[in-house]
């Protein structure tokens, strides 16, 4: 058993398949069987301890893995424990085993081991799953021991991986206990497979075969009955029978035990053993697994090689752990059975074992179980230490989101208070999970004035934590709207000393987020290339990384869409660089990089399945009002252009379900501005009335100047009102759209300046100024030539010929009229240009169906049905729905 000690792997063990040191029962009945069940998507090995389910999956993966005899299959080895009860460790830990067993985890190897530190549930799912069907093999995800992490998140993750792995991959779970994922109705589906206790008992020949000893038939008989076919109990029966003088005798008292029979066999393997063995084995059996040397540091000796060769007898009860060195673990039931002996006969020892354990952890650099060992023992002080010194919050910013995710595990809430690091380094961690009423509520817990840290020049560590996290949050709750913060925090970085990069780049991000806030766009540029040179400072890739997402948003506004590419550029190579393509800030970058793709040309990709992960991410944990915005705006107004009411609702949606959740003023306004757009589309009248009237009031023209907040807001919301009244009141609509010219000058939002331009020209044309019109188009078409934007001029509808000449090649990029078009000569061909929605429509149209019966057949708003009949009116040049009706009356009945 003697070997090189060294400090050992942190995780590997628990990707390799646990060997026996032991000749085992070869089970070739239970392989062929468990051969069949793994067919399924999910094959369940459900038993009590002491079945054999580890040593019969090693098995079996030898059986299945092989070149000869097997099929050749890749198995992925988990082993569970109670830290994988967190679904990103959990999720973190299949990636790893993946990635161990040859899996190509498709761009993520390079940094599978930083925890997936910037990436959500959702991604790391479909990361699975994309991996696994990519692989050209036949795989198997094996899961031990699941009992020991098994809680409701976690069901809930592995009944997604059934349903969405593809069809050559298969999990094989173990448990003691039936997992909560509706078995029987996956059994039921042909989802699942299940082998319990009673097809793992040893059989009389297997039985035998294990026990090896001179016993007649008739006793072995006796023995297998007695113990019910139970592995683990005839492997200690075996090493207590073994050296008996009279077997007969010691048989008889086994017997007699009943069933108490592993307690007492138990007792009979520590009763045979001197006490200093029985000591080592108490005192070792608080680790999940141990090398010679953290066992020598737990028990404060230096003997434990000794000890490993003189416990050579229970090979079969203490398993080495493949890996880095030579690690080793007990026999779960043996362990248990330990671990209950040493609190009953040494209970006061126990939590010193573990301080012990602790400390030794944290000098081997092994942080998690340093943690977890500090709070077996009760040492929440020392957990609270432990993650104070591993920085806190700013764990997160150096790419150690799990480690802090582990370690707040390991320390309950209500031990948290003292600690009013510990309390802001989870506060932050949920920022970045989308949880801001929790963030406040942590921070709330704070002592009142701690966030404002009295001396920059020597401050108090709790106290500098405290003011970047509010900071952050403030920014996140979109709180940080005017100029007024902005003043606050540079007041606030001119005390900080240049010795601390990180907390100035945090402010000069916080600023830089304000400055956007309050339409100080130069400013906001200017503070987010202050803070690249903060956070290269502090080495905080993370922190980096948001610097180049600020400043990309800002130059897009400013009208540098050629500044915004590079930034945005750097961004998401950075991100999928340090933290994967499927990190949260690459779904940043790419929400950004979409909505400047956007802007250039009007082609949105927001239905692609990239883009729309990356919107979930922002919506679901990591996003703030730009960022928001960005995605909103993307995905509403592609699905304007393309004519797609369904898409646009469906965009509504997303933003209505984003406000529930994070109620911010400017989203509000933006969501209304976008709904008006709609109602125009659609022919409701009345809503748009209405929500004209509700815009009118909130966001006025002129309130930008008062309230710089809500510039962003008003320009969405300037459109719709234009687009509005230039139909009902010109005058009216040409002043809201003077005022947004004179916004975005004053904001320096150049892109929006094309857009109200084009607008106004819009307008005038419309009202008879045609000089003033062609002013304000040539202008617009400059700007746009110089921001290199075509957007602007596709967003406002169809433009009068007069100003559609002024664009070169316009005819190729303006969109076809939504509106209701003049007569036109008749074309045989028109109908193919339907949509399949509208060919629908015009079907039912054919059938004699009025616009209620349409809208309850194929599930849509009379206003929808509408709207697209305007479309094929225009089409097909009628201008009568008996036209229609007419030339689908005879093609049947239309798909639904």
């Amino acid at each position: 058993m003697r070997g090189s000690s060294g400090s050992g792997p942190a995780l590997q063990f628990k990707f390799e398949v646990p060997r026996q040191r032991i000749a085992l029962v070869e089970r070739p009945r239970l392989i062929e069987t468990l051969r069949v069940l793994a067919s399924a998507r999910l094959a369940l090995l459900i038993a009590p301890a002491g079945f054999g389910k580890s040593t019969l999956l090693a098995q079996w993966v030898d059986a299945v893995g092989g070149d000869v005899g097997g099929l050749g299959a890749t198995c992925a080895w988990l082993t569970l424990d109670e830290e994988d009860a967190e679904p990103r460790h959990f999720l973190t830990g299949i990636l790893l085993a993946m990635r161990a067993a040859g899996i190509d985890l498709q761009g993520f190897d390079a940094h599978v081991e930083r925890g997936f530190a910037e990436t959500g549930i959702d991604m790391m799912v479909r990361q699975i799953v994309q991996a696994f069907a990519a692989h050209d093999r036949t795989a198997y995800l094996i899961l031990d021991d699941y009992h020991r992490c098994a809680c409701p998140e976690l069901d809930g993750l592995v009944q997604d991986l059934v349903r969405r792995l593809p069809g050559t991959a298969h999990i094989i779970l173990s448990s003691r206990q039936r997992p909560n994922i509706g078995v029987p109705r996956l059994i039921v589906a042909g989802l699942a497979s299940e082998l319990s206790a009673d097809h793992m008992r040893l059989t009389v020949r297997e039985s035998r075969e294990l026990l090896s000893l001179d016993l007649a038939e008739s006793e072995i008989d006796t023995l297998v009955e007695q113990t019910e076919g139970w592995p683990v109990a005839l492997q200690l029966a075996r090493l207590v029978l073994r050296d008996q003088a009279n077997l007969s005798t010691a048989l008889g008292e086994l017997i007699r035990r009943g069933g108490h029979l592993s307690s007492y066999l138990a007792d009979q393997v520590l009763g045979t053993l001197p006490p200093d063995l029985v000591d080592f084995l108490l005192e070792t059996a608080i680790l999940e697994r141990f090398s010679v040397d953290l066992a020598d540091a737990v028990r404060g000796r230096e003997d434990s090689w000794d000890m490993m060769d003189r416990l050579e007898p229970l090979q079969s009860l203490i398993i080495p752990v493949e890996g880095e060195g030579t690690w080793y673990r007990y026999h779960h039931l043996f362990a248990d059975y330990l671990r209950a002996t040493l609190a009953r006969r040494h209970g006061a020892r126990v939590a010193g074992l573990h301080a012990q354990a602790s400390r030794a952890f944290e000098a081997r650099g092994r942080f998690s179980e340093a943690v977890r060992h500090a709070a077996k023992a009760g040492d929440f002080g020392r957990c609270a230490m432990l993650i104070e010194q591993a920085g806190g919050w700013q764990m997160i910013l150096y790419g150690r989101r799990d480690d802090l995710i582990v370690a707040l595990h390991h320390m309950p809430p209500v031990e948290r208070g003292p600690y009013p690091r510990v309390v802001v380094a989870d506060a932050y961690l949920r920022i970045k999970n989308g949880d801001l009423p929790g963030a406040r509520q942590a921070l709330d817990m704070l002592p009142p004035g701690l966030d404002s840290p009295r001396d920059w020049t020597a401050p108090d560590i709790a106290e500098c934590d405290a003011f970047c996290v509010t900071a952050l949050l403030h920014s996140y709750e979109d709180n940080v709207l005017s100029t007024g913060h902005l003043d606050h925090y540079e007041a606030v970085r001119s005390e900080v000393p240049e010795d601390q990069p990180l907390v100035r780049g945090v402010i000069e991000c916080t600023q830089a987020l304000s400055a956007l806030a309050a339409g100080d766009i130069v400013r906001a540029e200017s503070l987010a290339g202050q803070s690249m040179v903060s956070m290269r400072r502090a080495a905080s890739i993370l922190g980096l990384n948001y610097s180049y997402l600020h400043a990309g948003i800002a130059a897009l506004y400013r009208g540098d869409t050629a500044a915004s590419s590079d930034y945005l550029r750097r961004a998401r190579q950075m991100a999928e660089t340090n933290f994967g393509e499927d990190s949260g800030l690459r779904s940043l970058a790419d929400v950004l990089w979409g909505y400047l793709h956007f802007w250039q040309n009007g082609v949105g990709n927001a239905d692609d399945p990239v883009s729309t992960d990356a919107f979930r991410h922002v919506r679901d944990y990591d996003g703030w009002f730009e960022i928001h915005a960005a995605g909103l705006d993307t995905r509403f107004h592609a699905a304007r252009l393309r004519g797609d009411v369904p898409a646009m609702e469906a965009a509504l949606d997303d933003a209505l379900a984003l406000h529930e959740a994070r109620p911010h003023r400017r989203l509000q306004h933006l969501i209304a501005a976008q709904r008006l757009l709609l109602a125009q589309m659609v022919g409701d009248d009345a809503e748009a009335h209405r929500l004209a009237r509700y815009l009118l009031d909130v966001v006025p023209p002129g309130r930008w100047r008062t309230d710089s907040a809500v510039w962003r807001p008003y320009q969405e919301a300037g459109l719709a009102l234009v687009l509005h009244l230039v139909d009902h009141d010109p005058a009216r609509a040409e002043a809201v759209a003077s005022d947004l010219i004179e916004c975005a000058h004053a904001t320096g939002a150049e892109i929006f300046a094309v857009r109200a331009l084009v607008l106004r020209a819009l307008v005038r044309s419309r009202t008879g100024q045609g000089a003033g019109a062609e002013r304000d188009f040539v202008m617009a078409r400059d700007l746009a030539r110089q921001a290199q934007i075509g957007l602007p001029f596709l967003q406002v509808g169809p433009l009068p010929p007069e100003l559609q000449r002024l664009v070169p090649g316009s005819a190729e990029v303006l969109p076809a009229p939504v509106a209701a078009s003049p007569a036109r000569p008749h074309d045989e061909d028109s109908a193919a240009r339907l949509s399949s929605r509208e060919q629908q429509v015009a079907l039912h149209v054919g059938m004699g169906r009025t616009n209620k019966e349409i809208a309850r057949s194929l599930g849509m708003t009379e206003h929808t049905v509408k709207f697209h009949l305007r479309n094929i009116f225009a089409k097909l040049g009628v201008d009568r729905r008996a036209h229609v009706q007419s030339r689908f009356a005879s093609l049947g009945t239309p798909p639904r």
